[in-house]
């Protein structure tokens, strides 16, 4: 029998997930989750009582129950946010990025029609003030909140995270209103400065946290390490896809699709994913998970970009397609690790001594050896579309593949030079 807190971890593993995701688990899957947070039997709306082992026919009646459980926890979730030493703890309600975005909306919007329906000679000036208090509190909010998934104090990374996903949002909005549309973008920079003000700090630190990483990659030394075993486990696992899910096999092939692919976690698993074969060393993929300041306008004209595979393309797309067959893909890229990066982790070891690769190389950084060897693969035309003289600028070329640092605008192509790139070229050396 599980503890409570044991009950309360499974709950808050899955509170992030939407509908969708639920109705999508595999009936294995949804049954498992079912009985990790205490859901042992359900009822139908005919009333009738079912065992929480679920059947194709009893699913919609198991997924309703789970829901109803998870909708539960959050509306009864606190988070406590503790405060230094002799300081009182108080306690703030939890209140999931969604609902902060949604409520910041709302009062944009009322701070605007404020300002049409006015006729006062000064109400520009009342905007701008208005807007500016208004991100002001947008930001202090986010510092105040504990983190939405733990309950801990946020690090600095996740305020400056959460207040760029909430301007996003914010533009989003805007670009989709016909009539408030000109004064929303007169007032949004406002709103902006007012919340930058109050983060300054936080950027502040995060710059210096980049240039001190920065100097400690260039002094670093590099790990030679061989990949021939490495690669040739991963083709041989996308060489062989069953055509039905084996239990457990789908570890094997999201670890052989990271090694040929050099997608990142979130992007196997999430539901805008796709590859689809260009020839057979070249892919088309889409669902690329980050898109910086300076690169959002590249993959919104290119959401589909090519990139090279260390495998065949018809293994790698079969490997996609077998996660999904397997009701892996969620639609919260957030969550993606919070679901499966200690299984692959763990997993992750065992191949890691079974090939010879550093033990120290994680998940993440097998970005690394995939962008080193991608390299020496020449563009096609389909990459010169994208990326002028894609042959003649290492730097630029690695950036693409890994979908890092990009920023093309009209006729002028410009590259971010980031820690991205320094990273992945300087702390493995893959032997020729």
């Amino acid at each position: 029998m599980a503890t409570r807190e044991e009950l309360n971890q499974a709950k808050q593993d899955l509170s992030l997930l939407t509908l969708a995701d639920i109705e999508n688990f595999n009936l294995r899957t949804l049954s498992k989750k079912a009985r990790e947070i205490g859901i042992r039997q359900f009822e139908s709306k005919e009333g009738q009582i079912y065992p929480s082992k679920v059947t194709s026919r009893t699913k919609k009646a198991l997924v309703s129950t789970v829901w109803a459980e998870l909708e539960d926890f959050r509306n009864s979730r606190i988070a406590v946010q503790t405060q230094p030493q002799g300081a009182i703890v108080r306690e703030v309600p939890y209140q999931s990025s969604k609902v902060l975005q949604e409520s910041i909306w709302a009062d944009f919007c009322k701070v605007c029609d404020k300002y049409l329906i006015s006729d006062k000679e000064d109400r520009g000036i009342t905007l701008a003030t208005d807007c500016t208090s208004l991100g002001a509190a947008l930001a202090s909010h986010i510092k105040n909140v504990p983190h939405y998934q733990t309950g801990e104090l946020k690090g600095h990374h996740a305020h400056i995270s959460d207040y760029r996903e909430a301007c996003l949002f914010l533009e989003k909005k805007i670009s989709q209103e016909p009539i408030r549309r000109k004064i929303m973008e007169e007032s949004y920079p406002y709103l902006k400065s007012g919340a930058n003000r109050i983060l300054k700090e936080t950027f502040d630190i995060k710059k210096d946290e980049r240039a001190r990483k920065e100097l400690e990659i260039r002094q670093s030394e590099s790990i030679e390490i061989d990949v021939e075993a490495f690669l040739d486990w991963a083709q041989n696992i996308l060489a062989k896809i069953p055509s039905e899910p084996k239990r457990g096999y789908w570890r094997d092939v999201a670890i052989a699709l990271a090694i040929t692919t050099g997608r990142r976690m979130n992007e196997l698993f999430h539901v805008s994913t796709s590859f689809e074969k260009i020839n057979d060393n070249w892919v088309w993929f889409s669902g690329q998970s980050k898109g910086k300041t300076y690169s959002t306008q590249f993959f919104e004209k290119y959401p589909q970009y090519a990139i090279p595979v260390h495998a065949p393309a018809d293994g790698v797309v079969a490997g996609w397609q077998y996660l999904i067959k397997c009701g892996l893909q969620v639609e919260e890229r957030r969550t993606v690790n919070k679901l499966y990066s200690k299984n692959l982790g763990s997993y992750f070891k065992n191949i890691k001594a079974k090939t010879g690769i550093p033990v120290e190389l994680t998940f993440h950084e097998q970005r690394d050896i995939y962008a080193q060897i991608a390299l020496k693969i020449p563009a096609i035309p389909e990459v010169y579309e994208t990326i002028p003289h894609a042959d003649k600028r290492e730097a630029d070329y690695a950036c693409y593949l890994l979908g890092e640092g990009r920023a093309v605008y009209g006729d002028r192509y410009q590259l971010q030079k980031n820690l991205a790139f320094l990273s992945y070229m300087d702390k493995y050396l893959v032997k020729q």
